[in-house]
């Protein structure tokens, strides 16, 4: 497995369609909520396997939050997805991980947070996430912020 971060259109648009695949098709998503005005402030990644992208993910910095004082900024964790017949492999995990590790290297001064799927909270916890304050709807989508101690 190789995880690289992406710097070129072409991986740009294999990160986009796998993104559609796994949100909007398979999930239904909005596609407003799947690729958004933030996408150029991104750092995105790709997940290959057997030199197969079968996954993707970004971060983005946030301004500091009230609930984070200590920090410069947020580190908003966004758009996870693996191919489904890839799931279940510990690739998401590694892929969150590997983002984890760029984050402590080059935003050590950020707060990693996300907006969770209520579905994949029991996924990021076992990562170390913790959720905070309420689950809320976005687009009818029930989702839960958590951060990572990182």
């Amino acid at each position: 497995m190789l995880i690289k971060r992406i710097y070129d259109q072409e991986d740009y648009d294999i990160a986009l369609s796998i993104r559609k695949k796994v949100f909007i098709e398979e999930q239904n998503v909005d596609e407003i909520l799947v690729i958004d005005e933030h996408e150029s402030h991104t750092i995105h990644f790709l997940v290959y396997l057997d030199s197969e992208p079968i996954g993707t993910g970004g971060f983005r910095t946030l301004p500091p939050a009230q609930y984070a004082p200590k920090y410069l900024g947020i580190l908003k964790f966004e758009h996870i997805a693996i191919l489904k017949k890839f799931r279940n492999k510990n690739i998401g995990s590694a892929l969150v991980q590997h983002m984890l590790q760029v984050a402590k290297k080059h935003f050590q001064n950020h707060l990693p947070m996300m907006d969770a799927v209520i579905s994949a909270v029991p996924f990021y916890e076992n990562l170390g996430w913790i959720a905070i304050g309420k689950t809320f709807l976005k687009k009818n989508i029930p989702l839960q912020q958590m951060i990572h101690p990182n």
